[in-house]
């Protein structure tokens, strides 16, 4: 009997350790509230002071924010996030420049306060924690502008030049006191298989720290843009809040992004709160049970996070060791029709279809590189969340 029980601890010894972390974790819980609550009174507090006697600081960073805001923002930032989008025509930087500044930098709410006030203010720590300052010296010309080597009109750039400049800029580290953002024009640019027309690129680069790239593009869309409600175009809330499981779908595209935004109508008659009552009470059941066991379960998943082994493989190196350089590669374009084949035809979600063209790329790298393949990876992606603050710049990831 003891050989079985010293076989089996051997076998479970993960497992029993585990469960024993969890375990302590839930004893020691009031404590860790006691703490917590500490904490976020002492955050609370220094709030208050910041507003009554640091007049030139304004709001501290929300958590998800500052999370990213401790970046190396001044060195080598690791979440610069680059795009690029082509215009037709020719487009005048001063317009752009009055045009951003009206639109965006300058449009305040009903009480007279700004609406994106971030991108006047930068990330500075104060007392343990991070708090916006403004910009004293704010001009729009810093953060609008065009391209240093594009001022020469007889220049022309081609795709590939476009993905250099992207290149170099998602390591290009920020001015000290000002925004973590630009817009910058690159005109004469010819896209590959068009030799007539000449188009202008607009380039947009922000630190993640003032927000998610959902949230950018919904400023985008929504202010800079006017394409909100225009021929019944609607900016989706959640790339992923859609479901295709035999219902009716009628589809919109967004004429700016080609972002699709689907209507979902299942054809039974809704009458509680909007579903039918089977549904909805088992939704409710579904939720409570949630409530009730999340308070248990919160200690084992946390237990299981910090037991759980690292990857052995090459792909997993320390940061101390990476170099910083991004490869970049501009593929072909495609209907998104071919991911909803795909998926019809396998039986499959479609962020599966996406992991498996992302699960394709990194094999195929791993080969190329002579890297031997792991038999499993650990990865991580961000969820959106379902956001209904429709005109609020911030991370929701």
């Amino acid at each position: 009997m003891a050989c079985i029980s010293k076989a089996w601890f051997s076998s479970n010894f993960h497992r029993v350790r585990v469960i024993s972390l969890a375990v302590f974790i839930f004893l020691c819980s009031p404590v860790i509230l006691l703490l917590i609550l500490g904490l976020q009174t002492y955050r609370k507090l220094l709030g208050i002071c910041v507003r009554l006697f640091k007049c030139d600081l304004d709001e501290i960073v929300v958590p998800r924010s500052a999370v990213l805001a401790s970046d190396d923002i001044y060195g080598i930032p690791n979440y610069n996030v680059v795009s690029w989008f082509v215009l037709k025509g020719k487009v005048s930087i001063d317009s752009l420049q009055s045009t951003v500044y009206e639109k965006v930098v300058n449009k305040v709410d009903s009480g007279g306060n700004y609406l994106y006030p971030t991108l006047q203010q930068f990330p500075v720590p104060f007392h343990k924690f991070l708090f916006w300052r403004w910009d004293a010296d704010f001009k729009i010309e810093n953060h609008v502008y065009i391209h240093e080597k594009a001022k020469d009109d007889n220049k022309c750039w081609n795709e590939d030049d476009i993905m250099d400049i992207q290149h170099k800029l998602l390591r290009k580290q920020w001015t000290h006191h000002r925004s973590l953002w630009e817009v910058f024009l690159i005109p004469n640019f010819k896209p590959s298989g068009c030799f007539r027309e000449t188009k202008t690129v607009l380039f947009l680069r922000f630190h993640e720290s003032l927000g998610d790239p959902a949230s950018w593009f919904r400023l985008f869309i929504l202010d800079l843009c006017d394409c909100d409600n225009i021929n019944g175009h609607h900016v989706p809330r959640s790339p992923y809040s859609f479901t295709t499981d035999q219902m009716e779908v009628s589809k919109h595209t967004n004429p700016l992004t080609g972002t699709q935004h689907f209507n979902k109508d299942d054809g039974r008659d809704k009458h509680w709160f909007g579903e039918t009552f089977p549904k909805s009470l088992l939704k409710r059941l579904r939720r409570f049970a949630f409530e009730f066991i999340m308070p248990f379960r919160i200690p084992f998943d946390f237990a299981t996070q910090i037991m759980e082994p690292r990857d052995e493989n090459a792909w997993n190196v320390h940061e101390s060791q990476l170099i910083k350089r991004d490869h970049l590669k501009l593929i072909d374009k495609f209907s998104i029709h071919h991911i909803k084949e795909a998926k019809n035809m396998l039986g499959v979600s479609f962020t599966s279809i996406l992991l498996a063209a992302c699960t394709s790329a990194i094999r195929i790298t791993l080969i190329n590189l002579g890297i031997t393949i792991p038999r499993t990876m650990k990865i991580a992606f961000p969820i959106v969340h379902d956001c209904h603050c429709n005109q609020n710049l911030g991370n929701y990831m």
